[in-house]
């Protein structure tokens, strides 16, 4: 346990660290756009400029002085301004938002403008060169032609690279590696266009035109470096994600209150005035009478116990009372032999 070494960076150190590399590498790689680019492309329009006026001024024209050369000026003034906005446009994210969101809209912004600068450039081109060339046309003159469709490749090949480079900005980075070939083959092609320039031209690159090339490839190489260290496959990483934004609820319109339709108010119709009713008197509470209950009547018991047979004197004086009433012609002998005959068998 002793032996760790507590030291080492961590992994995130390394890549703390690693992000401030890339964001001094992005400042160094701002001062190369400012200079391959604005630099360049004002040495350029003042060197044309200057061109222009004395060619006009040298000319057997009708016209001389700055009737003569102040339209073509314009145009160089205006040119140079349009082929500045991306440039301008690209210096100022990595100045200041290429650190807090290396897919920052303004590069994007940028790349647009680099596009339609680039397709503006050539349909210029196109025209000019057909107004230019518009005699030797007429003549079957051809010789020109060679060396004009190499710089129509030229523009469309850089305006396929712009391209890669937008699509690889608002996709994430994703198109990283396409990015990076693009990077260096637009450095080569203008490397070896402008070598055979000076080979076939030695005369027209003048102090001023080989430090306008220097500055270009100034520009160049900035671009490499931005693609190989400025931005690589962890980049995504750093794109701050999107805010939502909280869904607009409509203002509720308040809905009209029902209101009952007005009732016609009636006459008042005369009432008597009414009497005092008298106060009633206070009655103490009825009890309740209790409900008599039900009784069954009481059965008389019979007696179903056998009578006792009656004593022989008992018998002696009822057939004596029983003689009696058949003397007396009260009973007949028929009932008077049956009722004997009922005592007898009692006893």
């Amino acid at each position: 346990m002793e032996n760790i070494n507590t030291s080492a960076p961590t992994l995130q150190e390394k890549k703390s660290g690693l992000l401030k590399d890339k964001k001094k590498m992005a400042l160094i790689v701002a001062i190369m756009y400012l200079l391959g680019t604005i630099i360049s492309e004002t040495i350029s329009s003042i060197s044309s400029i200057i061109s222009q006026i004395e060619y006009c001024n040298n000319a057997s024209t009708y016209v001389s002085g700055p009737e003569a050369w102040l339209p073509s000026v314009l145009g160089i003034v205006f040119a140079f301004f349009i082929h500045l906005i991306p440039y301008s446009l690209f210096f100022f994210y990595l100045l200041a938002f290429y650190k807090k969101n290396p897919a920052h809209g303004l590069a994007k912004t940028s790349y647009i403008f680099n596009i339609l600068s680039g397709i503006f450039g050539f349909a210029i081109s196109l025209i000019t060169d057909l107004i230019i060339f518009r005699q030797e046309i007429a003549f079957g003159n051809f010789d020109w032609l060679a060396n004009e469709i190499t710089g129509y490749l030229i523009q469309i090949f850089n305006l396929v690279a712009t391209f890669i480079f937008c699509i690889t900005f608002f996709s994430k980075f994703k198109l990283l590696k396409a990015a990076r070939i693009f990077s260096i083959a637009t450095a080569a092609v203008y490397i070896i266009r402008t070598t055979v320039n000076i080979i076939q031209y030695p005369e027209a690159y003048l102090d001023i035109s080989i430090l306008y090339i220097i500055l270009n490839l100034l520009y160049y190489a900035g671009m490499i470096i931005f693609w190989f260290v400025c931005i690589d496959k962890d980049t995504h990483s750093q794109i701050p994600e999107k805010k939502k934004k909280a869904p607009t609820v409509p203002y509720p319109v308040a809905q009209p209150m029902y209101q009952p339709p007005v009732q016609p108010v009636a006459q008042p119709v005369y009432q008597a005035p009414v009497q005092p009713v008298a106060q009633p008197m206070y009655q103490a509470p009825v009890q309740p009478v209790a409900q008599p209950v039900y009784q069954p009547p009481v059965q008389p018991v019979q007696n179903t116990a056998p009578a006792a047979a009656p004593s022989v004197s008992d018998a002696g004086v009822t057939l004596t009372k029983l003689k009696t009433l058949l003397d007396d012609g009260l009973i007949t002998q028929e009932d008077f032999d049956k009722k004997k005959a009922e005592i007898l068998e009692k006893m």
